[in-house]
């Protein structure tokens, strides 16, 4: 897993739009702004794409956000698959590795949430905290 091609432009700050290739040769879309500690947001789904920079926005003066499409979705690739919840996780950890990440804080929503407690739970020394909105129970 790599970053490939960096490139940056201004608006309410920096961010930074780039392409993670995962272990198994999926290009992901992740996009990060602000600073200060890490935080990944997950979205929904699956099957959607990133919506949350607006909330992104409201929170890039006091954390470093980064965004990314699931594997399959909007500018990320993979529409083949797999779509497991073990494959989502290892898309997640080959993001923070990729950006050189010791650890950060992982959010979701709805089935984000999902995710970013699965990952809690596969990479526990990789993550400071996590935080869910919206999940159900199944």
């Amino acid at each position: 897993m790599n970053r490939a091609g960096w490139s940056s432009h201004y608006g309410a700050g920096m961010v930074e739009v780039a392409p993670v290739i995962t272990d198994d040769g999926v290009r992901m879309w992740t996009e990060s702004q602000g600073s200060g500690p890490s935080l990944a947001l997950c979205h929904g789904g699956p099957g959607l794409w990133d919506y949350l920079q607006p909330l992104a926005s409201l929170m890039d003066d006091v954390v470093r956000v980064h965004r990314f499409d699931q594997r399959g979705c909007g500018r990320s690739d993979g529409s083949e698959g797999p779509f497991t919840i073990h494959r989502y996780v290892a898309d997640l950890e080959d993001i923070r590795r990729a950006m050189g990440l010791n650890n950060w804080i992982v959010a979701g929503h709805s089935w984000g949430a999902t995710l970013a407690l699965q990952y809690a739970l596969a990479h526990p020394a990789a993550w400071r905290n996590t935080r869910s909105s919206g999940q159900r129970s199944c």
